[in-house]
């Protein structure tokens, strides 16, 4: 009889009856390595696996037939399988579902690791992006917010894996959704910020601000203990310096973006001195047009008169307001009439400045005779605009919009010596302006400022001389170690620049660009996912 040896040697004429040990005994004696004997036999060579081509077209295929199951399980088969016939009619023919997958997983070959293929094609398939709330889930938590509209995505998403089906299909269903509808939250919430690759994550109010175009050191940005570290670190000898320069650019451009929006129509308005000039400019192109009409004349006297029956002004304002009648315009308006050009305007601006002057009074009476000397300019203003074309009535309008818009900013100005525009003094000019408190100041690019732009832990000094011993130890070691002082010198001078902590804070053009497609990321990473648990049902 022949014996193969577990090695594989064929041996040929073995006497029949012979017994293992004389068997083994003559083994040796002709030289072979007895120990082999015990030796498993060779496990039969791997299959080669799949293509990429084929393993990707499997992916693609997955979320079809992830859908196809789920509508056999609810009773449209008939519907599924004549799509399927459509799409592949030598794969599915006219079998049912369940006996489809099992020869798809018996004749599909996976290589070894991740089958990064498969993940592709499933990423590839248009279902994650055309219709991603298109599941049931999705459409059932629609109103448990944005992140369980998301989560719920992740889970129609996961839930389009192929499931085995030897396995309790609603079961595995179930787990799938499960993982899908966890992991789409949890991207949701991370995914932005690292596409954004943001070092420091900007509040709510310095996200607004950021979007209007000024530029936060990542310490306003952030609010909040961050906020107060860098506040603090102003007091540090030549690095103090640099974060100072950083957090007054927010200040800055917060100024020039409430001068703004007083709308001067001048790029150089930039500070309260080239604003006025801008407006000086729009009234100059227009003032030279104005003149003086009887019916101007009419329309201030109507208003004065309207006035006596305001129930709320006293006697003596009532005779203080004809007073000034008297005085400006003259009894019979002969005054008035000898004006034109700059001196009518100059007469609105003596209007307005006295109207200012009793808005601001503590007595209400003194209140309303501000507001009836405001109707008084303007009726005169309507008259102007009657005599002028459309061009030069809308210029005018622009005009007088802008300097009401900009007295605030002035008086904001005023309150510092180096006339800067802080948030918290302009919010406060704005509502006597609007006549309302602060709170109620309806006012969002002002509120934010207020929270962003203003420190939480002034400097009084006291910070700069507790930390002034360890800043001239450092400066003293700076001497003796210029290079990595210089190094982080040029680090913090870069951190602060517009480009830096726009950077820092993920408010680059890039970095908000890379956060808009973190949705689609998010949808292709669940995708890879659900490939993933197909792959891993197949091998169950």
């Amino acid at each position: 009889m022949n014996v193969r040896l577990p090695d594989g040697t064929l041996i040929t004429d073995v006497p029949e009856g012979i017994s293992k040990a004389d068997l083994t005994a003559k083994l040796a004696r002709n030289g072979y390595d007895i120990s082999k004997l015990g030796a498993a036999a060779p496990p039969p060579p791997k299959p080669e696996a799949d293509s990429a081509g084929s393993r990707f077209v499997t992916g693609l295929m997955d979320p079809v037939i992830g859908a196809g199951q789920i509508m056999e399980k609810t009773g449209v088969p008939g519907l599924i399988r004549k799509g399927l016939n459509k799409v592949a009619p030598d794969i599915w023919s006219d079998t049912d579902m369940d006996q489809a997958v099992r020869e798809r997983n018996q004749q599909y070959v996976a290589p070894e690791g991740v089958d990064w293929a498969r993940m592709a094609g499933n990423v590839a398939n248009p279902i994650n992006y055309a219709a991603p709330q298109a599941g049931l889930a999705s459409k059932a938590l629609t109103a448990v917010g944005p992140l369980g509209r998301v989560a719920a995505q992740g889970a129609a998403q996961s839930a389009l894996a192929p499931t085995d089906p030897d396995e309790d299909f609603w079961t595995q269903k179930a787990k799938d959704m499960a993982i899908g509808g966890g992991s789409s939250a949890a991207l949701a919430k991370v995914l932005p910020r690292v596409m954004r690759m943001q070092a420091v994550k900007p509040n709510a109010a310095g996200e607004r601000l950021q979007r209007e175009g000024i530029a936060l050191s990542p310490g306003q940005a952030a609010g909040g203990r961050l906020n107060e570290w860098e506040q603090k670190a102003t007091s540090i000898p030549v690095f103090g310096d640099i974060v100072r320069w950083g957090r007054n650019r927010g200040l800055k451009e917060f100024q020039e973006k409430a001068i703004e929006r007083t709308g001067v129509g001048s790029e150089a308005a930039k500070n309260i001195h080239t604003a006025r000039d801008a407006v000086s400019e729009m009234y100059e192109k227009v003032v030279p047009k104005l003149r003086a009409t009887g019916e101007a004349d009419l329309e201030v006297l109507g208003s004065v008169a309207k006035a006596g029956w305001n129930p709320e002004l006293t006697k003596a304002n009532r005779e203080i307001l004809e007073g000034l009648h008297e005085k400006l315009f003259g009894r019979d308006g002969d005054r008035y009439m000898q004006l034109s050009g700059g001196a009518l305007k100059d007469l609105d601006t003596e209007l307005g400045a006295l109207a200012r002057k009793y808005e601001k009074s503590v007595l209400p009476s003194d209140k309303v005779l501000g507001e009836e000397i405001r109707n008084m300019q303007q009726a005169m203003r309507e008259s102007w605009r009657i005599h002028l074309g459309p061009e030069d009535a809308a210029a005018l309008d622009a005009a007088n919009r802008a300097h009401r818009k900009l007295l605030p900013i002035e008086e904001a100005a005023g309150k510092r010596a180096d006339e800067v525009v802080t948030p918290r003094a302009l919010q406060k000019a704005l509502a006597k302006q609007a006549h309302t408190g602060t709170v109620r100041l309806k006012d969002p690019l002002v509120k934010d400022a207020v929270d962003a732009l203003t420190s939480t832990v002034p400097d009084s000094g006291t910070a700069g001389r507790i930390g002034l011993p360890a800043a001239i130890g450092g400066v003293a070691s700076g001497v003796a170690a210029p290079l990595p002082t210089a190094a982080a010198l040029a680090a913090t001078a870069a951190a602060y620049t517009r480009l830096g902590s726009n950077a820092i804070t993920g408010n680059t053009a890039l970095q908000r660009k890379l956060e808009k497609m973190a949705p689609a990321a998010r949808r292709a990473l669940i995708a890879a996912l659900r490939a993933k648990q197909a792959e891993a049902s197949q091998e169950e």
